[in-house]
């Protein structure tokens, strides 16, 4: 028997990369803002690690999705939907460790070190 992703009941879109909703580059980023249309969109950004501003300027390298779409793309976002506005994220990689960990952009020290967001069972109850 698989386990089964929970989904978001009533979650708004995102704007994401193309790059990440084609499975081109993985997530790197998720950065959330104000809403630019109520109602339909959560304010969540969804980049890519392969993003550069160049990318993001061309025209087609965001796209408009389902936020619970952007989770079977990769599961680690689900929990972050109820983060509040001003919420950025980094997504990274531990090989060594064999898990992908989320950084507070927001937290950084004055050595400049992100502190690791901390996931536990609580979060994953809100759905």
């Amino acid at each position: 028997m698989s386990a089964r992703l929970p989904i978001i009941r009533g979650a708004l879109k995102v704007v994401a990369s193309r790059l990440f909703v084609t499975r081109q580059a993985p997530l790197g980023w998720l950065v959330r803002v104000e809403s630019e249309a109520p109602g339909q969109d959560s304010g969540w950004r969804i980049y890519s690690a392969d993003d550069t501003p160049e990318f993001l300027d061309e025209d087609g390298s965001l796209v408009i999705i389902p936020f619970n779409d952007a989770g079977l793309i990769e599961p680690m976002i689900m929990p972050m939907y109820f983060q509040p506005v001003g919420t950025e994220l980094r997504l990274v990689d531990l090989p060594q460790q064999m898990r992908k960990a989320w950084f507070d952009e927001n937290s950084r020290d004055e050595n400049g070190t992100l502190r690791e967001l901390a996931l536990d069972d609580a979060l994953w109850d809100q759905f």
